[in-house]
């Protein structure tokens, strides 16, 4: 009778050694007939995934450690086995049958996709990015004691106009010469190479006339690389010559900003400053 109970006992223990090739760590503490969420596990590897993962999931084990698919495979020969002895004994086709499933799993998981741009709001036609550049920007002249500037058509077409231009042409027009106030000429507009004297500004100052029905002449800030709204903001308060121009400081300390418009998207950031109204307004809801 002894023999036969050791005999017995060396079995599992072999069956067990040959199911589970290395412990899971989370289930190095584990005790046989170990639970999941106070759950019994089920006796099969098939049906030990289905209870504890998703399709294409993942397993939350012991600990709250995130562990991949696999160890879900190795929970339920680790477990299961002390319930059910076949478990084990064919866990070499449950592994097999198992890894064909995650391998499908893994094949028909879509790619993560990135976040489609929010639709433009409907009145204004700005994107979320530019609506935030628009809103900080007045919050910012609003906690300092200036008044907001309203939000101009015209000034927005002429930035969004500028932050396209240089998306596409950007790479043959930008230089350490020509800075990012530069236009390209592939368009409705005077181009012009924009230096650091600013012997080109009138470049600038017209191109509100130039693109739209504003009367008068537009200022432009601008900034390039991967910027939020708010980052595009912090650099620009960063730049003593370019918060002058938000807060009116400095050179334009007398002017009284009544149009502003605003353009980001790929990498570039322009605003628009007048001191006209506006003629043109956003159409109505």
């Amino acid at each position: 009778m002894k023999t036969s109970w050791l005999s017995g006992l060396l079995a599992i223990v072999l069956v067990l050694s040959s199911c589970v090739e290395e412990e899971p760590f989370a289930l190095r503490n584990a005790t046989p007939n170990s639970t999941a969420n106070g759950q019994e596990q089920p006796s099969s590897c098939e049906a030990a995934c289905d209870h504890v993962y998703d399709e294409c999931g993942l397993l939350v084990m012991q600990g709250g450690a995130t562990q991949p698919k696999r160890e879900c495979v190795r929970l339920c020969e680790y477990e299961g086995a002390f319930d059910n002895k076949e478990v084990c004994m064919a866990s070499a086709e449950c592994l097999e049958d198992l890894d064909e499933m995650i391998e499908k799993c893994d094949e028909n998981e879509p790619e993560p996709e990135p976040d489609p741009d929010p639709d433009p709001d409907p009145i204004t036609g700005l994107s979320q990015e530019e609506h935030e550049l628009y809103v900080l920007i007045n919050d910012y002249r609003v906690a300092n004691g200036l008044p907001e500037i309203p939000l101009s058509v015209s000034l927005t077409v002429v930035a969004r106009a500028h932050v396209q231009d240089l998306i596409d042409h950007g790479s043959t027009v930008l230089s350490e010469t020509c800075n990012l106030h530069s236009w390209s000429d592939h368009g409705d507009w005077t181009g012009c190479c924009y230096t650091s004297d600013h012997a080109q500004a009138q470049c600038m100052w017209d191109k509100p006339g130039e693109l739209t029905n504003y009367p008068s002449a537009g200022f432009e800030i601008s900034v390039s690389g991967a910027f939020s709204a708010a980052g595009a903001l912090s650099s620009w308060q960063g730049s003593p010559g370019h918060d002058d121009v938000i807060m009116n400081r400095g050179t334009w300390e007398d002017s009284t900003w009544r149009a502003i418009g605003v353009g980001i998207e790929g990498g570039y950031s322009h605003v628009w400053f007048g001191t006209s109204n506006d003629p043109d307004e956003f159409p109505s809801d």
